[in-house]
C-alpha cells in the first residue's frame, strides 16, 4: 500500500509537470507551480526529484524525441514502391496515419514542451535539426519530380517550407484545441493534406 501510495505522488507530479511545462515552458516554470498543479506541497516534490531540471529530464527524456522521428520516418518512408494513385487506400498508410495521429494526442503536452515551450532547455533548437533531419532523409530516399526544375538549394527549401508547416500546424491544433477529438478531427485533415501533398513531389 505504502509503494502504490508513493507511486500515485510520483504520477501526480509527472503529470502536473507536464501540464505546467506545455502552459508555462521550463523558464517559466517554478516548483511551487507544479506542486500546486499536484495538490501537494513542495517538500514531497523534493522527495521525488532533487530540482526542476531533474523533473524536466524524467517528463520529456530523449527517447521521447527518437520516437517522433521514426513516426516521422515511417510517414516519409510509405511511399516506397507505393503507386501514388493507391497511396490512400494502403493499409500500411491508414496505420501510419492512425498511429501518427494516435502518438501527437497521447504526447500534446510533451510535443509542446519540445517543440513550442522549449526555452532554456536542450530542445531549443531542436525544431530546426529535426527538419534537417527529415530533409536528408527524403533527399536520400526519393528523386524530387521538379528536380529539373529547381537547383539543390531550392528544392531543401521546398522540403523545409512543407515540413515546417507540418510542425506548426500541429502545434498550433495542439495549442487551440479544446478537446481531444477536436485535436483528433484537426489533424485527421492536416495529416491526409500533408501526406498527399508531399507524396506528389515525388517521382
Amino acid at each position: 500500500m505504502a509503494q502504490y501510495k508513493k507511486d500515485k505522488i510520483k504520477e501526480d507530479i509527472d503529470t502536473a509537470a507536464l501540464i505546467v511545462f506545455s502552459e508555462k515552458g521550463y523558464k517559466g516554470t517554478k516548483i511551487s507551480d507544479i506542486a500546486k498543479k499536484a495538490n501537494i506541497s513542495v517538500g514531497n516534490i523534493y522527495r521525488y526529484y532533487k530540482s526542476k531540471d531533474e523533473i524536466f529530464i524524467s517528463i520529456v527524456p530523449e527517447s521521447f524525441l527518437i520516437s517522433v522521428k521514426d513516426l516521422l520516418l515511417n510517414k516519409i518512408f510509405v511511399f516506397k514502391e507505393k503507386k501514388l494513385q493507391y497511396i490512400g487506400e494502403s493499409d500500411e498508410f491508414l496505420l501510419i496515419n492512425d498511429e501518427f495521429i494516435k502518438f501527437i494526442v497521447e504526447n500534446r503536452e510533451r510535443i509542446l514542451i519540445v517543440f513550442h515551450n522549449n526555452k532554456g532547455t536542450k530542445y531549443e533548437y531542436i525544431k530546426l535539426e529535426l527538419i534537417n533531419f527529415l530533409i536528408k532523409a527524403v533527399l536520400n530516399n526519393y528523386t524530387i519530380k521538379y528536380g529539373q526544375l529547381l537547383n539543390k538549394n531550392k528544392i531543401e527549401f521546398v522540403i523545409k517550407t512543407i515540413y515546417e508547416n507540418l510542425i506548426n500546424m500541429t502545434l498550433n491544433i495542439l495549442q487551440e484545441a479544446k478537446t481531444i477529438e477536436e485535436v483528433k478531427g484537426y489533424l485527421e485533415v492536416i495529416n491526409s493534406y500533408h501526406m498527399f501533398g508531399v507524396a506528389n513531389l515525388f517521382e
